[in-house]
């Protein structure tokens, strides 16, 4: 029943000329998804646009893309996820403490860590391609990029960097025990919990889980 609720909801915020669906497989489509979801809800992959399904990698110009594994528990906004932007931000909880710079995609929940995207991220031009691969189907979004996103997310990395290497009584808002009383944890994306790339020869190399 979800499942059919989830290709309702994908179809109807579709976007065309910027968006593709389908639901063709290959072998990567397969393993990418046999380990995602072994191991967690949410991965996030750079892979070779040449290794994905003809039908998908007719539709980009790059080189790499970002192939998010999306978990059939999950539950995703679809129209809000494919809105045609970026938001570069960090987001901070204080009672980690920990500070990450991330991207959000479109409206989100989904974001993705600077960190872990930065060699695709700092070679994209105009877009960036991402492909929502679902149980039973895909998704592939273009999302509009600038290039000068790269030095406000390098100017963001510096700030949690800094943010890190605080004291607990330094950090604003009076300290964990104080911010946590005011609610500030400000945790509200959905981030992938593996992250990793598929090398030239089609090997899959995991960097964290």
């Amino acid at each position: 029943m979800k499942a059919s609720s989830d290709h309702q909801q994908v179809a109807s915020a579709l976007h065309p000329g910027r968006t593709q669906h389908g639901t063709d497989n290959n072998a990567l489509l397969a393993t990418l998804r046999d380990f995602t979801y072994d191991h967690a809800e949410l991965g996030c992959y750079v892979v070779p646009t040449s290794s994905l399904p003809t039908s998908i990698a007719r539709h980009s110009d790059e080189a790499h893309c970002l192939a998010l594994i999306v978990g059939p528990g999950l539950s995703i906004d679809w129209q809000q996820q494919m809105a045609d932007w970026v938001i570069p931000f960090n987001e901070v909880d204080y009672l980690e403490p920990r500070a990450d710079t991330l991207v959000l995609l479109g409206d989100g929940p989904i974001a993705i860590e600077w960190t872990k995207t930065a060699a695709l991220l700092s070679n994209a031009q105009r877009a960036i391609s991402v492909i929502y691969v679902l149980p039973n189907e895909w998704v592939s979004v273009q999302y509009r990029w600038n290039p000068k996103f790269v030095d406000v997310l390098d100017e963001l990395a510096r700030t949690t960097r800094q943010f890190h290497d605080m004291e607990p009584e330094e950090m604003p808002h009076g300290g964990m025990a104080a911010a946590a009383s005011r609610g500030l944890t400000a945790v509200k994306s959905l981030k992938p919990s593996i992250c990793g790339y598929v090398s030239k020869s089609g090997e899959l190399i995991v960097s964290s889980w």
